[in-house]
């Protein structure tokens, strides 16, 4: 290839790696700084009530949030940093749920900090920060249906009461005619 095809080589791999620092992809956490200035406005309102959790039913994560403003023009950013102090960003226009894998960039073993920011006609409201492990914070799905369970079935499984029957609040316990019923709330 001689010394110039090599330098020609290196040249166009250069090139190609600073025009894709410029912008991100669709795809996973962006590792760059958010298209926007850094600045909190300091307004009761925007993102709130971020939940993040690995899918029971799949290989994914999910992270959800309200956001409470004008819905016209605002673009919300999911923002993650990890452990090592990198930082990253999803963008998720409008939406107010994103899901994302293992795949995209994010540590699910180890401890990660996550917050929503939101910006609309030149404002930016951040969402508290919420730190956790998404391997170990799962949402189940759930059950198919009412579960049905005869009263002896239930006897039989400590008279009557459960350890959690006062600490599970996703279930709610029926007596139906014929026995009782377990439902998912």
């Amino acid at each position: 290839m001689g010394q110039w095809g090599f330098r020609l080589v290196a040249f166009l791999l250069l090139l190609c790696h600073r025009q894709g620092a410029e912008a991100c992809g669709t795809v996973g956490c962006c590792f760059q700084n958010p298209p926007y200035p850094d600045a909190d406005s300091g307004s009761a309102s925007g993102p709130r009530a971020l939940s993040c959790y690995r899918l029971s039913s799949s290989a994914g994560y999910e992270c959800s949030w309200e956001y409470e403003g004008p819905a016209a023009g605002v673009s919300h950013f999911l923002r993650c940093c990890l452990q090592s102090g990198r930082c990253c960003y999803f963008a998720t226009g409008s939406a107010t749920k994103l899901q994302f894998s293992d795949q995209d960039g994010i540590s699910v073993l180890h401890n990660v900090t996550l917050w929503v920011e939101s910006r609309a006609a030149n404002r930016t409201e951040k969402s508290p920060n919420v730190t956790l492990n998404l391997y170990s914070s799962v949402k189940y799905d759930p059950p198919p249906g009412n579960i049905k369970m005869s009263k002896s079935s239930f006897a039989q499984m400590g008279g009557g009461r459960w350890p959690c029957m006062s600490s599970c609040p996703n279930w709610s316990f029926q007596k139906a005619a014929l026995g009782l019923t377990l439902a998912w709330r």
